[in-house]
């Protein structure tokens, strides 16, 4: 049962860091560009603004959600009794 809930804990907290990384991302790009991001599947934006919008958010998106994981991981191993104190 606890393993469940952690499963659960796990996808809100997934749920949340997508919803906040999201806007971390856009706040971040509006800060160094002074522009809103670009639409990357828009042929007249250039592929460098694209690409560059894609690694930055997949960046900071991929950075929370390793976060959440690793996270919830070690709540749910001290939970059962198995974490080592390598932490």
């Amino acid at each position: 049962k606890p393993k469940m809930q952690y499963r659960a804990l796990g996808a809100v907290l997934g749920a949340a860091a997508a919803i906040i990384g999201q806007r971390v991302a856009v706040a971040g790009w509006r800060t160094a560009t002074g522009e809103e991001p670009p639409e990357p599947t828009d042929p007249n934006v250039p592929a460098a603004k694209a690409y560059a919008w894609s690694i930055g958010s997949a960046l900071v998106l991929g950075t929370l959600a390793l976060v959440v994981q690793r996270f919830t991981a070690t709540r749910a191993a001290a939970a059962a009794g198995e974490l080592d104190g390598a932490e």
